[in-house]
């Protein structure tokens, strides 16, 4: 059975020597503070940073902190400010709602008043008559693992002493006598001279449910202050895994599939269908993608976090397949998480599939195949070109799945010299594609190769996978969200227009970069100058409340004279005139993907999609200055600087 639980804050208030404000005793009608009690079967669940409390949402100078209780044991009046008047002013109270802009004439002049954050805090003032005793006091909390509340404090001034406080637990209800003080001695001392941040453990009270307190206890001071409070915890419930194993090409189900995660397993039944309950929860994951990671230097490279929270290593096997593994499927906590499997039937020497699953919505995504020029024509594989596995373009769309959840695929049964390209589009539209659960696993003789989640943020109905180099099998990974088709093949439209937005709820709190030349970044997604020649090691750290977890890729960025090859015949790069002015023109020996346009501090100016060898540029709206042009090419990347005159 699930107990209850309260956290008790006490308080002393005392004042910064430096302040300029003096108590008064305003001439008022003693008047009780009415309790504001909160809702007893309202429950907060305190997993992952839920409760934060700033107290902007509230009126200025309010008595009730709805779904906060507060509680004025003391009973007494409390002081003013001398020369300042607001509401309630000097009323017997708890806690008030402060904000020093709304105060008559405005104390915003005064930097020992201002809030921590934004412009409200909780103040207790000091009580005429007795030593304060006020409380409050949180909503009733589920508590997780590993929990914490944490909170900043601070005394207006130390002129009549600091402010005191104790901090409090209670596992029945909001009654001050039902607390249990889990703070040190007989109370804690708030500083004058600036906020200061504390934290107090909860672990012991793990999987109950609390209220938390914050008494004051403050003896004759003045202005006891608090602000921007979480409560913090893991989450401890358990989860299922679910889902249904079928043949990657044939999109029959598989029986007697193992699946695993966690250290748990099933096997599917005749309709392909597991389930395994009791999975905890999992693990934070740590990472990255970069838009370019070859070319010449200086290079320009835009990195996307990719990092995941609650992630676990689900993998699945069947005699005659190719095993499965995806070490990032993210289980909600206390949820169910419908995972599809689709296992790849064994591959030969120079054969190739890409396998595209999703959750149930959006309906349909599908699998899209560029091939290089196949005797006399370069194909496009999808839904209305399906291919053949045994003439021109040698690939085949296996399956087409149009109801949700896939699988889609893709087989390439003769590899031929040239570029392919894979992608995805979001034929139903809607919700947009990073909401989807896609994911794409490429499959070859060696077995599973790559394993790609669709990315949790970018606007658009496509979903860029890779290229695959004909000639020695290489993988370049893109994995990115955009508007553009890949490619540039004229499509049948989608059914309605995709939706700009990003996943919420992530609370990974920091990242840092090191991007192997010296710098590094604290950004989410930072763009970084490779400026000198070299090969260079990019990791990745991400800290959420409790824990950390490094992505390190070895010798990821390649800058230099790499991106194409030097002893190549063909002419690399022409661009005239330069310096430029309202147009110019590039030619190369490769066909070019698209053009873009930096300043040298790494921003993008401007960016077009091109097909071709040549191409003119003849509006870009960039200032006179210097600036680097990059070309994404088929065989690689080009770079070089350009001045702009006007």
């Amino acid at each position: 059975m699930k107990t209850t639980g309260f956290i008790i804050l006490s308080f002393l208030l005392p004042f910064s020597i430096l302040a300029q404000l003096t108590r008064s005793i305003p001439d008022i009608e003693q008047k009780k503070q009415p309790v504001t009690e909160i809702v007893q079967n309202q429950l907060y669940t305190a997993a992952r940073g839920d409760v934060f409390q700033d107290f902007e949402s509230f009126s200025d100078f309010s008595l009730v902190f709805s779904p906060w209780t507060t509680r004025d044991v003391d009973g007494s009046l409390t002081y003013g400010i001398t020369g300042f008047t607001f509401p309630h002013s000097g009323e017997a109270m708890s806690f008030i709602v402060f904000n020093p802009s709304q105060t008559t004439p405005s104390l915003l002049d005064d930097a020992a008043i201002l809030p921590h954050t934004g412009e409200r805090f909780a103040a207790c003032f000091a009580s005429q008559l007795h030593a304060n005793d006020d409380w409050l006091i949180s909503p009733k909390i589920e508590l997780g693992a590993n929990g914490f509340i944490k909170f900043w404090v601070k005394s207006y001034t130390s002129a009549y002493g600091l402010e005191r406080y104790r901090v409090g637990v209670s596992t029945t209800n909001t009654e001050p006598s039902s607390f249990t003080i889990i703070s040190d001695g007989s109370y804690l001392e708030a500083p004058a001279d600036a906020w200061q941040q504390k934290q107090f453990d909860l672990s012991a009270y793990e999987g109950q449910d609390v209220y938390i307190g914050i008494h004051c206890v403050s003896r004759d001071a003045f202005i006891f202050m608090v602000d921007d409070i979480e409560i913090i915890s893991q989450p401890v419930a358990t989860s299922t895994l679910t889902g249904k194993v079928s043949d990657a090409v044939t999109g029959a189900p598989i029986a007697n599939a193992l699946v695993s995660v966690a250290g748990l397993s099933a096997y599917s039944d005749e309709s392909g269908n597991y389930v395994i309950d009791n999975v905890p929860y999992g693990a934070l994951t740590a990472n990255f993608n970069a838009d370019v990671t070859t070319g010449n230097a200086p290079l320009i490279v835009h990195f996307t976090d990719l990092s995941t929270e609650g992630t676990h290593t689900v993998t699945a096997s069947a005699e005659g397949y190719t095993d499965y593994s995806n070490n990032q499927v993210i289980i909600p906590a206390g949820g169910l998480f419908e995972l599809q499997i689709a296992l790849s039937p064994a591959l030969q020497e120079g054969q190739y599939r890409f396998v595209l699953t999703w959750g149930e919505t959006p309906a349909d995504l599908d699998a899209h195949l560029l091939t290089p020029i196949i005797g006399d024509s370069a194909y496009h594989i999808y839904y209305d070109q399906q291919g053949s596995d045994t003439v021109p373009p040698f690939a085949v769309l296996d399956i087409d799945d149009q109801f949700g959840f896939g699988p889609e695929t893709i087989t390439i049964y003769e590899l031929k010299e040239g570029e392919y390209r894979f992608y995805v589009h979001n034929y139903t539209g809607s919700p947009a594609l990073i909401a989807s659960n896609a994911v794409v696993q490429i499959f070859g003789a060696d077995g599973l190769l790559q394993t790609l989640q669709v990315p949790v943020s970018g606007t658009g109905q496509y979903w860029d996978i890779c290229t695959l180099n004909g000639a020695n099998g290489k993988i370049s990974l893109f994995n990115q969200i955009t508007s553009v088709q890949p490619g540039g093949t004229k499509l049948l439209p989608a059914k309605s227009p995709s939706e700009n937005q990003a996943l919420t709820n992530r609370n990974i709190i920091s990242w840092s970069w090191n991007f192997g030349d010296g710098g590094t970044s604290t950004m989410q997604n930072p763009i970084h100058n490779y400026s000198t020649i070299g090969t260079y090691t990019v990791s990745l750290t991400v800290s959420d409340y409790f824990t950390s977890n490094t992505k390190t890729r070895t010798a990821y960025i390649q800058a230099g004279p790499i991106g194409v090859g030097e002893n190549d015949r063909k002419p690399r790069l022409v661009v005239y005139p330069n310096p430029l002015r309202d147009e110019f023109r590039i030619i190369t020996g490769y066909e070019m993907r698209s053009v873009s346009i930096f300043d040298l501090s790494g921003r993008l100016l401007f960016k077009e999609e091109i097909n071709g060898t040549e191409h003119s540029i003849k509006s870009f709206n960039v200032t006179e200055g210097q600036y680097i042009l990059r070309i994404e090419t088929s065989e690689g990347t080009l770079q070089r600087k350009i001045t702009v005159i006007n």
